[in-house]
């Protein structure tokens, strides 16, 4: 069973950031890469901080000889500056990079057609970046989120089909069952 579609814009844009919200919640690896970050950098703001301390012992022990002196504004610095390169690491960044992928992603896929087939050794999808098959055993579920038919693809990918798509509502229920008898069919030959 083949549907072709194409992805309204305003619409997807929504869907995708409730859809995402939701894959990227329970992932492990999102959670242990903000861990990964959080521990990369916190030794670095030590380092800094007792770099500011030093700085300020010089200053104690030179500030008689030299006038003015700048070391305590410079050790304040470091410490201010520390802080920003850890908030922009672990926060700003990974939202920038998300912000700017999504951006051009989303431009290759609303403007073509999509294609979902439903074939014996797996979920054919093709668009404008690829083509891909999956693995029945790599479908983790099939869902109804905002007049969509999702499928949630094993690493944090999904596919939306809006239900325009389908030419009637049985066609979207042969279609959705057709895809779920699959995925327990493998499961049962996996397992």
């Amino acid at each position: 069973m083949e549907i072709r579609y194409q992805l309204p814009t305003a619409k997807y844009a929504a869907l995708q950031n409730k859809i995402s919200r939701r894959i990227y919640k329970g992932n492990k690896l999102v959670r242990r890469l903000i861990i990964y970050d959080v521990a990369l950098f916190l030794p670095y703001l030590v380092l800094v901080i007792l770099t500011r301390y030093r700085i300020r012992n010089l200053q104690e022990m030179l500030g008689d000889c030299y006038e003015p002196n700048y070391s305590s504004w410079l050790g304040w610095l470091l410490v201010i500056g520390g802080y920003f390169i850890f908030a922009y690491a672990t926060v700003f960044r990974p939202i920038f990079v998300n912000k700017i992928f999504r951006e051009q992603v989303k431009e290759d896929l609303t403007d073509c057609e999509q294609v979902v087939r439903i074939q014996e050794d797996g979920l054919y999808l093709q668009n404008a970046l690829a083509r891909y098959v999956f693995f029945y055993t790599k479908v983790r579920a099939v869902e109804n989120i905002d007049n969509c038919l999702v499928i949630i693809l094993g690493s944090g990918h999904f596919q939306a089909i809006p239900y325009n798509a389908f030419a009637d509502e049985d066609q979207r229920m042969a279609f959705e069952h057709l895809l779920k008898s699959k995925m327990t069919q493998n499961e049962r030959l996996s397992g």
